[in-house]
């Protein structure tokens, strides 16, 4: 897939701007414009290299490239290859949105004794960034840990890669098998990496392990792209730019002779200082004269739209204000005079204006049959039996023989007639029953608040946008909402299995609301999930708003959710693992994590419950149902609505005051921790017939010393006591009753990654000691796909781990200030 065609995100388009280079780069300024130039004057200028189209402000030459933007190509490779000024960062794809795509790509070589390995690549100029919402840092091969860092030492994240001593898989995604990843939270403008051999391996032969590839690229690319990585240009970053002249909008605005945006277009600052321009309708160049064109749909009133004999419809005109633009407008003048000639007629002023006359059909001499020639006539006598009329001007045939015709022309004229008719009638009742279902459907659409999601979603890009499904569309792609398509039933509605078109298989959520306020958090929900990309949340591919009630399309999740896992069957033992519960813990928590800080406006999601965990077909965890979610502007901490959620995971301190915050969330959150732990439902009916909260029911077994006699038997069997008292620390933390006292998503996601990368450094010290140990499985599970995930987990060693001591274990502590 490329970048241009699955990014969901509603990002301004942006176009790229280079900083003022230092004296060493060719971007020095030398040729470089500080004015506003017009296609025409451009024109002379390269405008590709190699395989990679240029586009203004960059360039090559002098007078070709905005102050800053110059670019240099290099002809000795075939093909050519385009580089950032005098710089070794190439160039192998700019995008009209302005953004560049530049390999970052490392290969590093295993020697003999060998463990630890830095990487690093900085930006060649200042307002040169690596877009953190487009990238992800990945490295490829065996038994390594890589720890990553900014440009000034500040920690990114950790991950680790492990092999369990075979070969480096030939397909497959990333998921610490061969491969690992590390997300990153925002723009920076460079990196260093640490790359640390596990303890051993670095001995063994490099057949093996044959290296470790490192890159960091877009993950759009990378996501499709199957393993083994080992073509840089395949993996390329996303870099942006930013005019680096002036150091902000304002600023440059008050010298309109250096300001870079043209008329019609729209200004903004970049992140790390200067400022973009791009346009506010469609996909145009802010930078050039006629870049942003100013189009006016409504032309002045009393315009001349007639030349000589022709018409002059709109958009094009003859006077000023009367053309769209003045590209359309056109000049009519006058001079000699035009005349068909003879035999022919028409408008002499166009071309083909004049045609040939038919004579044979205009009154003439000719007694017999009439043969029309270009610009004149043949006349021929009648053929034997037939004679000439001369009222109707033909030959024709004797009375007799006319009259029975006649009668067999009228008898088929009637019966065609009949046919004809009925048809008629068939086709004008579909036309009419269609025209009053297209208006139902319209009624319903406007009813739905269509105009006003059309706006909530116009500002994303073609390619990620969300679709408004046509009804007609989800019919056939559930055979018309048939009963055996029905994935599931709720008391808020029921959801329909689908498969587009496309051949993609879906999931259709039919509402059974009705009531307006439930109808806005249809539309509440559609917009915020149009705004999030991210692996642990479910994508949304569009919506339907042509029926009496709404229906959303999300992507097709295979494997239920977490609270079916749970509780359904209780009397099936092994289900989920401990592995597979810290796991989906962590993935869980770092969605939520990204929707409060990381995605581009702070979200809540207010409904964090267990059924809302979706598990696809590899088990990897997906948020749902962001119905009764609320978004905030950036400088709000908090907001004040009618109370919404689920009883039992419901934030007792939002109960009483109303007030919304992301602590909210960090509640219902550990009463998800407290149902893995004792699979238990949120509210239960305990040994004495009654219900009970079970997070009441958690806090008070802490309290009273009975954690051990509240937990499920499998946890008991396959967590130890350190890793128990961890999680249920972690738990009481989230379920405090005051808000301020909980952790935050991001820090309850450290928390959760950190214990679980402690339980891998245990299995591995075993493995060591022991000569290997035998995976937990679980043969009551019914499903083929379920141990892929523990098997994973119990032969992957934790990063950079020597005799099994765990920096990370002091620092988490230090980090959190919670007990271990």
């Amino acid at each position: 897939m490329s970048f241009d065609g699955e990014i969901v995100c509603a990002m301004a388009f942006v176009l790229a701007c280079l900083a003022a280079m230092p004296p060493a780069s060719a971007a020095s300024g030398e040729g470089g414009l500080l004015h506003i130039p017009s296609a025409a004057s451009l024109a002379h200028c390269p405008s590709s290299c190699g395989d990679v189209n240029i586009s203004y402000p960059f360039g090559i030459g002098a007078g070709c490239f905005r102050q800053g933007f110059e670019l240099t190509c290099n002809h000795a490779t075939q093909p050519p290859e385009l580089f950032l000024g005098n710089s070794t960062t190439q160039i192998t794809y700019m995008y009209d949105s302005g953004f560049v795509e530049a390999p970052m790509f490392f290969n590093v070589t295993s020697g003999s004794g060998t463990n630890n390995y830095n990487i690093s690549w900085n930006t060649p100029a200042k307002g040169i960034t690596i877009s953190g919402a487009y990238n992800t840092f990945y490295a490829v091969g065996c038994d390594f840990d890589v720890k990553l860092f900014d440009n000034v030492g500040n920690p990114i994240g950790s991950c680790m890669s492990r092999c369990r001593g075979e070969v480096l898989p030939n397909q497959g995604s990333c998921n610490n098998i061969g491969c690992c990843f590390i997300s990153l939270e925002q723009d920076i403008s460079g990196f260093q990496a640490t790359i640390v051999r596990a303890d051993g391996m670095a001995e063994r032969s490099d057949s093996v392990h044959p290296g470790i590839i490192a890159s960091m690229a877009n993950h759009y690319h990378a996501w499709n792209y199957p393993l083994p990585w080992t073509n840089a240009s395949k993996l390329p970053g996303l870099l942006e730019f930013a005019i680096m002249d002036q150091p902000s909008c304002e600023r440059a605005q008050t010298n309109k002779a250096s300001y870079a945006c043209a008329t019609n277009s729209d200004c903004a600052i970049a992140s790390y200082g200067g400022y973009t321009c791009y346009c506010n309708s469609g996909q145009f160049n802010p930078y050039l004269s006629e870049g942003c064109p100013d189009y006016n749909p409504e032309p002045k009133e009393q315009c001349l739209r007639s030349c000589g004999n022709m018409s002059i419809p709109f958009p094009f005109g003859l006077e000023d204000g009367c053309s769209g633009n003045e590209r359309f407008q056109l000049n009519c003048t006058t001079g000699y005079r035009c005349n068909c000639s003879s035999g022919y007629e028409g408008n002499p002023y166009i071309l083909d204006g004049c045609q040939d006359i038919n004579e044979c059909l205009a009154p003439n001499s000719c007694n017999g049959i009439c043969q029309n020639t270009p610009g004149s006539y043949k006349c021929t006598p009648c053929p034997h039996g037939k004679e000439f009329d001369s009222t109707k001007r033909r030959c024709a045939i004797s009375t007799k023989k006319r009259n029975l015709l006649l009668g067999t022309a009228i008898g088929s004229g009637c019966g065609l007639g009949s046919i004809v008719f009925a048809l008629g009638v068939i086709v004008l009742a579909n036309k009419w029953k269609k025209g009053i279902q297209k208006r139902i459907r319209r009624a319903y659409f406007k009813k739905n608040q269509g105009l006003l999601l059309e706006q909530l979603i116009s500002d994303e890009s073609a390619t990620s946008k969300t679709k408004i499904f046509s009804l007609e569309e989800l019919d056939k792609s559930t055979n018309n909402f048939d009963a055996t398509r029905v994935l599931g039933r709720g008391g808020h509605g029921t959801v329909y299995k689908g498969i587009l078109s496309d051949q993609r298989v879906v999931a259709i959520k039919k509402s059974k609301i009705v009531e307006q306020m439930e109808i806005d958090q249809f539309i509440n929900e559609v917009a915020i999930l149009s705004q999030i990309i991210h692996r642990n949340v479910v994508k949304l591919f569009g919506c339907c708003l042509e029926d009496e009630v709404p229906l959303l399309v999300y992507e097709f999740i295979s494997n239920g959710t977490l609270h079916e896992l749970l509780h359904m069957d209780t009397t099936v033992k092994c289900l989920l693992s401990w592995d597979d519960r810290l796991r989906i813990a962590m993935e869980a928590a770092g969605a939520l994590a990204y929707l409060h800080s990381a995605a581009s406006v702070p979200i809540f999601h207010r409904d964090v419950k267990s059924s809302n965990i979706l598990l696809d077909d590899s088990y990897t965890t997906k948020i749902s149902d962001f119905g009764a979610s609320r978004s905030l502007s950036l400088d709000e901490t908090h907001v004040v609505t009618i109370v919404q959620g689920t009883f039992g995971y419901l934030d007792p301190e939002y109960y009483h005051t109303g007030q919304l915050t992301e602590k909210s969330d960090v509640y219902s959150f550990g009463v998800i921790l407290v149902e893995l732990l004792t699979r238990k439902k949120p509210i239960f009916v305990n040994d004495l017939g009654a219900k009970q909260s079970l997070s009441y029911y958690f806090i008070e077994g802490l309290q009273e010393g009975s954690l051990v006699q509240m937990l499920d038997s499998q946890v008991l069997e396959e967590a130890d006591q350190e890793e128990i008292n961890e999680i249920a620390s972690l738990t009481d933390a989230c379920l405090r009753t005051k808000g301020g006292e909980r952790p935050t998503m991001k820090e309850v996601e450290m928390r959760l990654q950190f214990l679980r990368t402690e339980r891998l450094r245990k299995r591995q010290c075993l493995h060591e000691k022991d000569g290997g140990i035998e995976p937990l499985l679980c043969p009551e599970a019914k499903n083929p796909h379920k141990h892929m995930n523990i098997d994973n987990d119990a032969h992957i060693t934790h990063q950079g781990m020597s005799g099994c001591y765990s920096l990370e274990q002091e620092f988490a502590s230090s980090l959190f200030g919670m007990p271990r």
